[in-house]
């Protein structure tokens, strides 16, 4: 096999070489490789994050070869995990890190965050002045783009007000506010630099309050911290475009493989400064039926790696023969109903029920009831819990069934012969074992030559993370 070796500042050399071992996987694309070519010193003291390639894989050095030892090669899905730091995309949880404002005669108000509804009232049996009030601030160590939220006010004299703060807390920019008959979402965009902002109600004028006549509220607030939609997409380009030119050297050329399923994001906030690219990532694509992974193409006239944000296929393109089993297999990796437990409003544990209705799916085929239990504690929502289960059951049929394979032939689905390294993660592909056909998808591969190929099949993802993100768009709980 033809491999192509270019170290970090110095010319591509291309190696004939026996024995190349490959592997791919549906979360990352080009897992690792072993490359068995004979170095001089001086070339394996330079060779460390070399760019390795051959027709079907991608990717570099990750460790000082040792004489006599194969290279050993990393993806480039490696090069995700080495940048580290805190992501603000959406957040709804930040309630619970605000803390009071205590403005001009702030005891004659009161205030409340429950339920995630800031309300301000001005007490009864008390008199305001002009410009009185209280709130709340928010401090983040974030840099926040704007603020959206539904405002509500009920007086004239009672303004909710919100405002930027730069680093130090200090208020800058100007207040937006809202006032009598307000009921609608708002959109507050900070000025540049702003990383925190005040929310309080204030009065415009000398108030008497005989009731709670004067208060002001807002709920369904989402804190963003990017001026893009929060989208599958956009998180994955604003990752990739943070990647460094050693890591990703076709510009924008990538971006014509990186699909762009339909949804918006509602929450992805990442806290942990030890949180890498990949985390971020790994947090978006369990949201879609899509996955993540670098792949060979032809860009510019060069074979190079390229990121793929690709479809799950649905519907099988190609079929493979393969040997006299699928090691692993079971059908305990299958369910046809799943119950859901989840607390009530009150905190006591209750259950919803899902089942697999489709006449397809491998379990009715056969008459076999299989029960999955599932927690969501994150929701006291039957409706949500019930999504979570109608998730699992849309993932679980026969292609879901998973185990290995050697494979000894590959056609497309027309009959037609076709190369070894057309396979890859994310394919549905007719399974042919003994004469029986099943249809399975693709997880991962492992290619010893040219001539060899072994094959992972398995489910799309079904732990809860990526079930609960599937059914709310939520990628933070």
């Amino acid at each position: 096999m033809l491999v192509r070796i270019t170290p970090p500042g110095r010319a591509t050399r291309v190696f004939d070489v026996p024995g190349v071992q490959r592997s791919w996987d549906i979360n990352g694309g080009c897992a690792a490789a072993t490359v068995p070519v004979v170095l001089t010193a001086e070339d394996r003291e330079r060779i460390l994050l070399a760019r390795v390639e051959t027709h079907d894989w991608s990717g570099f050095v990750w460790r000082q070869p040792i004489e006599g030892k194969p290279l050993e090669c990393a993806g480039q899905a490696i090069a995700l995990t080495m940048q580290r730091g805190k992501a603000l995309y959406a957040k709804t949880n930040f309630l619970r890190d605000m803390e009071d404002f205590n403005g001009q005669n702030w005891g004659i108000f009161s205030r409340s965050d429950t339920g995630g509804v800031l309300t301000i009232v001005q007490n009864p049996g008390t008199t305001s002045g002009t410009n009185d009030g209280g709130g709340y601030i928010y401090h983040s160590d974030e840099l926040l783009v704007k603020l959206v939220l539904t405002a509500q006010s009920n007086s004239a004299n009672f303004a909710l007000m919100v405002q930027g703060t730069d680093i130090n807390g200090t208020l800058h920019g100007s207040a937006t506010s809202w006032t009598a008959g307000t009921y609608a979402a708002q959109t507050v965009t900070f000025p540049a630099a702003t990383y925190g902002f005040y929310i309080w109600g204030s009065t415009g004028a000398a108030n008497t309050a005989t009731a709670s006549e004067f208060w002001v509220a807002a709920h369904t607030m989402t804190l963003y911290g990017v001026s893009f939609a929060v989208t599958p997409y956009n998180v994955i380009d604003d990752v990739l475009d943070k990647l460094p030119a050693w890591a990703l050297t076709t510009g924008d050329a990538y971006r014509r493989w990186v699909g762009s399923p339909t949804l918006t994001i509602t929450s992805l906030d990442f806290e942990d400064s030890k949180t890498t690219l990949k985390d971020r990532i790994d947090a978006v694509v369990p949201m879609t039926d899509y996955h993540f992974g670098f792949y060979p193409e032809w860009v510019n006239g060069l074979r190079v790696g390229v990121p793929h944000f690709s479809a799950i296929e649905t519907t099988p393109t190609l079929s493979l023969d393969v040997g006299s089993g699928l090691t692993g297999t079971s059908v305990d990796t299958l369910g046809s109903d799943f119950i859901v437990s989840h607390p009530d409003d009150e905190g006591r544990p209750t259950q919803v029920s899902v089942a697999d209705a489709d006449a397809t799916h491998y379990l009715n085929v056969i008459g076999y009831d299989r029960d999955v239990p599932l927690d969501a504690p994150w929701t006291t929502s039957d409706t949500l819990a019930t999504a979570v289960g109608t998730q699992a059951a849309a993932l679980s049929d026969v292609r879901g069934a998973e185990g290995q394979a050697d494979v000894k032939r590959v056609r497309l689905v027309n009959g037609r012969r076709a190369p070894l390294s057309i396979i890859r993660p994310g394919r549905l592909a007719y399974v042919y074992v003994d004469g029986i056909r099943r249809e399975l998808l693709i997880t991962g591969c492992q290619a010893t030559d040219n001539s060899a190929m072994r094959v992972t099949f398995g489910k799309s993802p079904t732990t809860l993370r990526a079930l609960t993100a599937k059914a709310t768009g939520r990628g933070n709980y």
